[in-house]
């Protein structure tokens, strides 16, 4: 295996890679972490928040995710909503299951925007205010209570979904103050044993929110699917005092819509969204792996796409600057 066909793809501005590949298959002397970090390298020719490697297409799709840095998270959820348009095409079906590690995810297509912007909507797994492991040391259970070593004026909630996420209601959006305390749960292993993703989350009219999220392993991000998810049901929870809800969320990457639902006594979100390609390239692996060089060959572009998503983008943030938000 010389080279790499991969698709360059975003969910609210989430840059996404799809190889269509197990990740455990290449040749021995190929470092998965130094690839996978070559190809995410916003220095170099490609540049990403991630990888979805799939396997199976034809059957039961099986999927695994790492992250810029080369670890590997449980799901990406925007990257799913990319990698489940991926599937659905080259399956020519207009809803399908993927496997992504112990989960199970539904993808189906949902009707594109007034705009032409081509959605997606994934069932994510079970949100959960009681992680398997703690995220914040000694307790299992954290909600709306405060944590000194992070700021003495905000109350915290943690929670899965299932990656471990730390999620405060504000009043207001501070960047600073976010990518502060993002910094400290990253750093502090004591206190955040499993270490989370941090949402602020700012709502701004009747079931919409403004979310922004430090993640652990990329750090301040347009949007983040799973933190979307996870601030949702903190808000139902805390402000809409409902666990049954629909959500409007806005990022600095756009829009997305999450719906929460109760099944068994269990809380089951959907997350619907953009699934946008931008470029399938060819790309050989000594070239990743070598960082002197920086050759690709683009195969296809989907302007028409870019563009349509541009002008959705640009309307987010028209809408974003009426409520003084700035990112």
């Amino acid at each position: 295996m010389n080279s790499i066909e991969i698709l360059k793809t975003h969910g609210s501005k989430n840059d996404i890679f799809i190889i269509e590949s197990p990740y455990d298959q290449f040749p021995e002397e190929v470092d998965l972490v130094q690839l996978v970090r070559g190809i995410c390298d916003r220095n170099g020719p490609l540049g990403g928040d991630g990888i979805y490697f799939v396997d199976h297409v034809d059957g039961v799709p099986e999927a695994t995710f790492f992250n810029p840095d080369g670890s590997r998270a449980d799901l990406c959820g925007n990257g799913m909503r990319c990698l489940g348009r991926y599937v659905l095409e080259r399956r020519a079906e207009t809803s399908t299951s993927i496997m992504s590690g112990r989960h199970r995810f539904v993808v189906r297509t949902v009707p594109e925007t007034a705009g032409g912007v081509r959605q997606v909507s994934v069932d994510l797994p079970l949100v959960s205010f009681t992680a398997p492991s703690p995220i914040v040391a000694g307790s299992a259970l954290w909600v709306d209570r405060s944590i000194p070593v992070l700021d003495s004026h905000l109350t915290f909630t943690a929670l899965a979904v299932p990656n471990s996420h730390l999620v405060a209601i504000v009043n207001y959006y501070d960047e600073q103050e976010l990518v502060r305390i993002g910094g400290i749960v990253a750093a502090d292993v004591d206190q955040f044993p499993i270490g989370a993703n941090v949402s602020f989350v700012y709502p701004v009219g009747p079931d919409e929110i403004f979310v922004r999220t430090y993640e652990r392993g990329v750090g301040l991000t347009p949007s983040c699917g799973s933190a979307v998810v996870a601030s949702s049901a903190v808000y139902s929870r805390l402000v809409a005092n409902t666990q049954v809800s629909e959500v409007t969320v806005r990022n600095a990457g756009g829009m997305a819509k999450v719906t929460l639902r109760t099944e068994n006594g269990d809380l089951m979100p959907t997350l619907e969204g953009n699934a946008t390609f931008v470029y399938r390239a060819d790309v050989a692996i000594d070239d990743i792996l070598d960082a002197e060089r920086e050759s690709f060959v683009q195969g296809e572009s989907f302007p028409a796409e870019i563009a349509a998503y541009a002008d959705l983008e640009n309307e987010n943030r028209a809408w974003l600057k009426e409520k003084g938000i700035f990112v």
